[in-house]
């Protein structure tokens, strides 16, 4: 028995959504912390340890992404009230 099963189109349009609520974010977020880090450079650090051998540059994921969030809120929210 074959069964004629076809995706509504709301389960394709979550992909892209999705994609776009993380990605770009990220994206975002990660030249925005460049552009700070162009500006103010990182400062020496007066004491050596196991936790200052790190590169000071280096930012983690979740910080880009809420940078990210943070900057795209107005703009998600404005396409949200578009589309409702």
């Amino acid at each position: 028995m074959h069964y004629d099963v076809r995706e509504p189109w709301e389960a394709w349009a979550l992909v892209p959504a999705v994609i776009g609520v993380v990605a770009i974010p990220i994206i975002i977020g990660h030249f925005i912390l460049e552009l700070y880090y162009k500006i103010r450079p990182a400062q020496e650090n007066e004491k050596v340890s196991l936790s200052t051998l790190g590169d000071n540059n280096k930012s983690d994921f979740f910080k880009k992404l809420l940078i990210g969030w943070l900057i795209c809120a107005p703009i998600f929210y404005w396409v949200h009230s578009l589309v409702y």
